[in-house]
Parts: C-alpha cells; structure tokens; sequence
C-alpha cells in the first residue's frame, strides 16, 4: 500500500501528468498570488503525510518495517522524494522507471521484508 500511494503521485501517463502539472503550478502561484495564497488549495494538506505514517506504522507493528525507523519522518521524506522525483519527470530529467527505481530503493530501505509476493514479481 505504501508503495501504491507513492507511485500514484509520479505523472506517469497524461492523467497524472496533468494533475501534477496543475497542483503545481497551483502552488506556485499561490506563493506569488495573495488572493490564492489566502486559501488553501487542497482540504487536508497533511492528509496524505497521516495516511503514510499509518501505514509505515502498522508495518512496524507487524514486524515488516525497520522499528526503529521514524514512521513520521519516514513518510514525510518519502512524499517529498516522490513529489521531487514527479517534477523530474515532468522536465524530462528522469524517466518514470528510474523515479520509481529511486522509490523503491528507499522502501527496500525501510521494510524488512524487501521480497513480498507482489514486489518479487516485478523484479524479474
């Protein structure tokens, strides 16, 4: 599940790609806009940030993530990463596979179970 909600905020087709490129550049002229920057532009901001610390947690409990790793720094290095990685696809700096490489190699990181039934099938 981690890895889902990562890899759905990368703009790998013209969906994702679109809302990227829209919540972005939202962001950006919100910083320049006092009317935009006066609302928020999304309902929870944090919601995504709560969600992956969940998750990370329940994996820790669960015995399949690093327990000594900071679920909540986790989560918020982790969202940072993909929303980075998103903007270096965007300006043809990274493909989407080596993005989703990048991501993967930080989960493999944090979960102590590198090999689950759907991860090793990708592998090859």
């Amino acid at each position: 599940m981690v890895e889902e909600l990562l890899l759905a905020s990368l703009p790998t087709d013209d969906e994702s790609r679109t809302f990227h490129l829209l919540y972005s550049s939202y962001a950006i002229l919100s910083v320049t806009d006092e009317a935009l920057a006066a609302q928020p532009f999304i309902d929870n901001p944090d919601a995504a940030e709560h969600a992956l610390t969940g998750l990370l947690e329940q994996a820790q409990a669960s015995g399949a993530a690093d327990p000594d790793a900071d679920a909540r720094t986790e989560a918020i290095s982790l969202l940072a990463m993909a929303a980075a990685m998103g903007t270096s696809i965007l300006v043809g700096q990274r493909r989407p596979e080596s993005a989703i490489a990048v991501l993967r190699h930080h989960l493999d990181r944090i979960f102590t179970t590198a090999e689950t039934p759907e991860r090793g099938a990708d592998r090859g």
